[in-house]
């Protein structure tokens, strides 16, 4: 006489797929923080308003910072709108500032030298990146 078994297979796919996205997310925010500290700590300094414009956003959403000010002087800025979505499921994380003259700071000019914050800030720190990364999507398994 045969015998009937009944199998029930459960996938888990969509809520490890969820899960994924979550510690991406957060890994994201991790480096932007970590990232926004690093171009702080080297970025030069006159009046502060560069150094205090500096922040970061994940795709899809609004910078961390919504206003900034000078610590000398009166000036200060804003932020406004968000970073583009992601782009086929590619997730990303966008430091810099809003400031006019950051591009000449960073780059240099004809009459001034090149006092990069942001670049550095990203290189020279790659290491740290990956282990955010890696420390993320580890939690946990």
């Amino acid at each position: 006489m045969a015998q009937t078994i009944e199998v029930k297979v459960t996938s888990n796919c969509r809520e490890i797929l969820e899960l994924l996205g979550e510690r991406v997310e957060i890994a994201l925010e991790q480096c932007g923080i970590r990232a926004e500290e690093l171009a702080v700590g080297i970025c030069p300094v006159d009046t502060g308003l560069l150094r205090n414009s500096i922040t970061y956003a994940l795709d899809g959403q609004s910078p961390k910072k919504g206003a900034y000010h000078a610590e000398r002087g009166d000036k200060s800025g804003s932020y406004g709108g968000q970073m583009p979505a992601e782009r086929k499921g590619v997730r990303s994380v966008c430091i810099g500032t809003n400031v006019e003259y950051a591009p000449f700071v960073e780059l240099g000019s004809s009459g001034r030298k090149a006092q990069p914050f942001l670049k550095p800030a990203i290189q020279d720190h790659q290491s740290d990146y990956a282990e955010i990364i890696r420390r993320n999507i580890d939690a946990g398994s």
